[in-house]
Parts: C-alpha cells; sequence; structure tokens
C-alpha cells in the first residue's frame, strides 16, 4: 500500500458501453460491510484505506466502471466520506437497509438495478478487492454466455468476482439475505466460468497485512 493524502481520485470513473451484450450492464458495488477482521474497533474502514493512491472502494469502483455502463455502490448510510468519494467518480449510491450481510447488501443493489431504464445484466462485486483489473472486468462483462445467465472468472480453479448476472435473477437476487450472498443462485444455475489470468479476482482485503 502506498500513503495518500485523500481518498478522492483524480478525476471520474468513465464507464464503457458493452457492445456484445445488448441493454445497459450495471454494476453493483458492494461496500457496506464492517470488514471486522481488519478493525476488530471499527475506527478504520478498510474500503478507506489507500492503495496506489486511491482508497480501496474508489480503486475498485473505478475497475468495475470499465464493464459497466453505469456503477450502483451500496454503502451503510453512515459511511458519508465514502459515499462522497463514490459518487464524485460518477457512482449512484444508495444506502443499505436491514441486517448487515452480503446477501443483504446484494438485495438493496438489486432493487436499485430494477429501477434503472434498460438493465439487462448486473455484475457483483465486493468493495474490498483493488487489484482487480479494469480488463478483467471488461472480458467478463463482454464475454457471450450463450444460454447461460451467470458468467464467474475463475483463476487457478477458484471462483472469483466480479460475477455477471442476467436481468432474470435480480428478483431473486433483490430477495436475498443475510451472510451467505448469492452462492444460492450459483447453485441453481450452473454458471459459465471463464479462467482469466488475473489473481485480483480472488484477492480481498481482509487484515493490515493484506
Amino acid at each position: 500500500m502506498t500513503a495518500s493524502a485523500t481518498g478522492t481520485a483524480a478525476g471520474p470513473a468513465a464507464a464503457s458501453p458493452v457492445a456484445p451484450v445488448a441493454g445497459r450492464v450495471i454494476g453493483l458495488l458492494i461496500a457496506a460491510g464492517h470488514g471486522r477482521r481488519f478493525d476488530p474497533t471499527g475506527r478504520r474502514s478498510k474500503l478507506e484505506q489507500p492503495v496506489d493512491g486511491e482508497w480501496v472502494a474508489v480503486r475498485t469502483a473505478r475497475a468495475l466502471a470499465a464493464g459497466c455502463d453505469a456503477v450502483i455502490a451500496v454503502l451503510r448510510p453512515e459511511s458519508t466520506a465514502l459515499a462522497t468519494a463514490l459518487g464524485s467518480i460518477g457512482c449512484r449510491v444508495v444506502a443499505v437497509t436491514g441486517p448487515e450481510g452480503m446477501g443483504t447488501s446484494i438485495a438493496c443493489g438489486a432493487r436499485a438495478a430494477l429501477a434503472e431504464t434498460g438493465c439487462t445484466q448486473v455484475l457483483v462485486q465486493p468493495a474490498d478487492m483493488p487489484w482487480i483489473s479494469a480488463a478483467t472486468v471488461l472480458q467478463i462483462a463482454q464475454t457471450p454466455s450463450g444460454l447461460q445467465s451467470i458468467v464467474v472468472p475463475v483463476f487457478q480453479g477458484r471462483d472469483g468476482h466480479p460475477v455477471r448476472f442476467d436481468r432474470r435473477h435480480l428478483p431473486d437476487l433483490a430477495a436475498l439475505g443475510g451472510e451467505r450472498g448469492a452462492r444460492p443462485l450459483l447453485e441453481r444455475h450452473a454458471p459459465l466460468r471463464i479462467p482469466v489470468d488475473d489473481p485480483g479476482v480472488i484477492r480481498d482485503l481482509d487484515t493490515p497485512a493484506d
């Protein structure tokens, strides 16, 4: 990690139209966790730690935007500084409601995506993965999936993020809750798994040692 004087970035996160996928691709940046393994006291937000001069969540959002027409960032209501930083690079910020958990946060983002005109796909991306490359996100966004409605990047045999869901799954995503996230959908609907040469799809910031 490198030091940073500010959590905001110099310029906007440019979203890229995704030609092979009809309609709009919406990124769901999941940034509502407390990160207690990073700091059990809750005084330091891991998403506001600097990596190469940008906050973790801002850096992740920029990569996600490379494959999306818009990015929805799901945050806790009290995360005002992070909301400002993400809003300044073009993210639409929504406040999570309900019990804490990945499933709850994804559901909040999915409900917001349902209201987006022309949304046909969503890319679900945890905000604590700042090492993922924009090229990988674009690859996942643009890969034709045929009859399969979910696309997952795989690095060395391990499933990673972002995970692409067809719009047909938005109601199920919007009904999630708790900690488990979207894993039940991957168990019910066999995804298209795309091997990628990017360790960033499985690497997250979990502890200060990361």
